[in-house]
């Protein structure tokens, strides 16, 4: 479902449910968006990638939680199965 019908985005919280397939990597930094952002693993082996670490999420439930102005990437090591929690929600085009 797309556009202001969408029950999983308001302005307060965006929730995206979403399987990257193996392999599967941003090419370039996402730029720090000006919300919170929790990615929860599933299930399968996903690494984000900051400027100055690189956060592997490898068991079910692991989580990494980062803050507002972030550059961030990520690998998939297998297909992985991933719940992003962002707060306050943004329009896609931000």
């Amino acid at each position: 479902m797309v556009g202001d019908d969408n029950p999983l985005r308001t302005s307060e919280l965006e929730l995206k449910w979403y399987t990257h397939a193996k392999g599967e990597t941003r090419s370039e930094w996402a730029p720090g968006n000006p919300v919170k952002t929790l990615n929860i693993l599933i299930r399968g082996h996903f690494v984000l990638l900051f400027p100055d670490r690189e956060i592997a999420l490898a068991e079910e439930g692991d989580y990494v939680l980062f803050g507002p102005g972030v550059p961030h990437s990520f690998r998939s090591e297998q297909e992985s199965l991933v719940l992003t929690v962002r707060w306050p929600s943004l329009p896609p085009d931000k």
